[in-house]
């Protein structure tokens, strides 16, 4: 019995993980639009900010494939 409770919780766990972190790379993908406008037109200093952003996409993207596999 308690390891049908552990794994309930492990899937649980591990699902609302994965939303949480689909939700974060959605708006990072906001921001990332919204800052490349910005650079668009002509605010050069933001480029930075913008190779963070796509970073951390990637990153978070990885994380749910490493997730999907455990």
């Amino acid at each position: 019995m308690q390891k049908i409770i552990n794994w309930f919780y492990h899937k649980l766990a591990k699902n609302k993980l994965i939303a949480k972190k689909r939700e974060d790379i959605a708006i990072f993908e906001i921001l990332s639009s919204y800052i490349t406008e910005m650079i668009l037109g002509g605010n050069e200093s933001r480029r930075e900010e913008l190779a963070d952003l796509q970073r951390k996409i990637e990153e978070f993207k990885n994380f749910i494939n490493f997730l999907k596999k455990v």
